[in-house]
């Protein structure tokens, strides 16, 4: 198939893996051309309910076209039907799930999913498409985004993952100088390393305020106890003799999701840096 197609034919797949209260959320699923139109809505009234359609929208090939904006769309068209007096189809009943729980199922399987290499999907826009007292139908519209980003990576300090499993951190590792011991001396002089200063950026995430708390004490209270041990960076990489010296909040405390996030920044100095 072609690159398209394999990505609608992959996202059709994943869709079948979504549930609601532990049963397939979808008793139809296909994949359609067209984007969200009059005659596909109709036709999607037809199928065997809860359904779901996939389809390909567009995809912006312009040199000039910016790097946040790249990469394929696909709508997703959600919609079931309630056939008991005085349900509604947006919140199901007994017999049905509703059309704001299968939004929920597709975006539980498709958010940060990867249909090909390369390439992640993102969530751009959900929104109503039409509804009467039996039938309800939403819209997902995804990006399947090129990926270009720094993957984050397990940092340690000390042995220990003192930020927690849960945040994303980058190592951004500076570089030293070569500078005289003594500057004030008669050449030849003696030359010895700056140290190399070391941050990790990003964000630090729990489950809990308790959690973020302890996590945030014990890093100031080894930046206290002016504690120094091997760093491990991006890729493994080990740094040795790095002092832990400040720990710096970019920003509010916020809660995204099921998780507490602190945007922030961990200073370290590799104190004999060697190259």
């Amino acid at each position: 198939m072609s690159r398209l197609g394999d990505i609608e034919s992959t996202i059709v797949s994943r869709l079948s893996t979504a549930t609601v209260a532990g049963s397939p959320a979808y008793a139809t699923i296909e994949g359609v051309s067209g984007g969200n139109r009059a005659a596909l809505r109709e036709a999607l009234r037809r199928e065997r309910m809860p359904a779901a359609y996939v389809s390909f929208v567009d995809e912006p090939l312009a040199p000039e076209v910016r790097e946040a904006i790249r990469g394929s769309r696909f709508a997703v068209l959600v919609a079931d039907r309630t056939l008991r007096p005085a349900s509604d189809p947006r919140l199901g009943d007994e017999s049905t799930p509703g059309t704001f729980a299968l939004l929920d199922a597709a975006q539980a399987v498709l958010d940060d999913f990867s249909p090909a290499a390369g390439t992640r999907l993102v969530a751009i826009q959900a929104r109503f498409v039409e509804a009467d007292d039996r039938v309800g139908m939403y819209e997902l519209l995804y990006r399947a985004w090129p990926i270009d980003e720094v993957a984050p990576s397990v940092l340690e300090f000390d042995g220990s993952t003192i930020a927690g499993a849960l945040s994303e951190l980058r190592a951004d590792i500076g570089s030293f100088r070569v500078v005289p011991e003594d500057p004030e001396a008669d050449p030849p002089w003696t030359y010895v390393n700056t140290s190399r200063p070391i941050v990790w950026r990003g964000e630090i995430r729990s489950t809990t305020h308790a959690a973020m708390w302890a996590i945030e004490d014990n890093i100031e209270a080894l930046i206290a106890a002016r504690t120094v041990a091997t760093l491990k960076s991006v890729h493994g990489q080990n740094l040795d003799d790095c002092l832990i010296e400040r720990y710096e909040r970019v920003g509010a405390r916020r809660i995204v999701g099921t998780r507490i996030t602190q945007p922030a920044a961990i200073h370290f100095s590799q104190l004999t840096p060697v190259p």
